[in-house]
């Protein structure tokens, strides 16, 4: 879409300007034009698509919930962005749907499996969604975390983002999308890769040396 990557160009300067944004693991991002692939990473802010974006080649189709298309420009543009409105807590099976469409176009579906913004900065536990999709595609997963560090006088807000290595689908131990043990199980190994990648990143006293976007 290329409003897509015109909003890409335009979003450099002021993030650059407002945040300072590292990178590590970003040679687990696979080329682009391969197959299709879920990056599930955790939500802290509004901006985390923006960031995310900024970094990936891929273009990113994110689920966003349907109370930001109730304005209809917003709305507008979030769809010509390449987001869609999911129903939080409902069972959105057309946004299921759609989404398991994206992985098989063979293009990259962001998910925040959460579901939720974590105000404490603190990871919360894992919805289904996002092992259900996998599950019905078979696409692979790449788990990604974010971490702001408080703010220092007269500095730029400092932002780390961190990519593990893929979670081929074969390792989710799935055999189907109805064992409810085996999605927890998932869900549980998933939210492990992130959480052990916010350690990595908390231990690297705010990310020194790494790359910078």
């Amino acid at each position: 879409m290329w409003m897509y990557s015109v909003g890409k160009v335009l979003m450099q300067l002021p993030m650059r300007m407002i945040y300072r944004m590292t990178v590590s693991g970003r040679e687990h991002i696979p080329p682009k034009n391969e197959k299709g692939f879920i990056l599930a990473a955790n939500h802290i802010s509004n901006i985390d698509p923006i960031m995310l974006g900024l970094i990936m080649k891929q273009q990113l189709y994110f689920m966003a919930k349907e109370e930001l298309f109730e304005n209809q420009f917003v709305g507008w543009v979030l769809h010509h962005i390449g987001a869609f409105s999911v129903a939080r807590g409902k069972g959105d099976m057309q946004a299921v749907n759609y989404a398991e469409d994206i992985i098989k176009a063979d293009r990259t579906l962001g998910i925040f499996p959460e579901g939720t913004r974590s105000k404490s900065g603190e990871l919360l536990k894992a919805k289904s969604g996002v092992i259900l999709i996998a599950g019905s595609t078979g696409g692979d997963i790449l788990p990604a975390c974010i971490t702001a560090f408080p703010n220092k006088p007269f500095r730029r807000k400092h932002v780390h983002i961190a990519f593990g290595e893929m979670i081929e689908n074969e390792k989710l131990g799935l055999t189907g999308t109805k064992n409810l043990a085996q999605i927890k199980a998932a869900s549980k190994m998933l939210m492990a890769d992130i959480a052990n990648l916010r350690q990595e990143t908390l231990s690297m006293e705010g990310a020194g040396g790494k790359d910078e976007t």
